[in-house]
């Protein structure tokens, strides 16, 4: 068995119940001190190359929010949704103004409805893939912040850092601490 945490602060990472399902998890018991004192081995792995690991964090960040292929895509699907609506609405007028067959205009007209909801599913995903690819680049440029601020190794825990730079927590049966970062590395104490 092994948990993980979000991070919300440490204290609720060790609030977390160890049962589940009625199945007891074979993780070690864990102390906040023993917590902090493994996040310190973790972060000062990465302050002892913290140049080349603000580059690697550069590159990543510059690859995130260049968002010209999913801008491309919202753009067509934006495109098509407004050439859907029209003629969903001209259908709609057809109907109105002329005899049609009601058989063949429910036809045509929920074709054009799904076409249409087929886009917009399209949309809102391409939307949020591009909030959520911003987000983490903010993310990586408040933990490359962060690591330009530090060029010493940590002597103490430090709540705010652990704030900004802890996504999650993963402990494992065999003691292990898996520390993963909002940048996305991950280092194990």
């Amino acid at each position: 068995y092994s948990f993980s945490i979000k991070n919300d602060d440490i204290s609720s990472f060790l609030l977390y119940s160890k049962f589940d399902d009625g199945h007891t998890c074979s993780t070690p018991t864990l102390n906040e001190e023993d917590v902090k004192a493994r996040f310190l081995v973790a972060i000062n792995s990465l302050i002892k190359d913290r140049v080349a690991l603000i580059e690697d964090l550069r590159i990543m960040q510059k690859a995130l929010t260049s968002c010209k292929e999913i801008d491309a895509q919202i753009d067509e699907y934006t495109t098509d949704m407004e050439m859907l609506t029209d003629a969903i609405r001209r259908h709609i007028s057809n109907n109105a103004t002329t005899a049609m067959d009601q058989e063949e205009y429910e036809t045509k007209y929920n074709s054009l409805a799904r076409r249409f909801d087929y886009a917009k599913k399209r949309y809102d995903e391409l939307v949020r893939q591009k909030a959520e690819r911003e987000n983490k680049a903010i993310m990586i440029g408040g933990f490359m912040f962060e690591m330009m601020e530090r060029d010493q190794p940590l002597k103490e825990f430090d709540d705010h850092l652990w704030l900004v730079a802890i996504d999650h927590v993963t402990a494992y049966h065999d003691g292990r601490l898996v520390f993963r970062f909002k940048s996305g590395l991950e280092v194990t104490a």
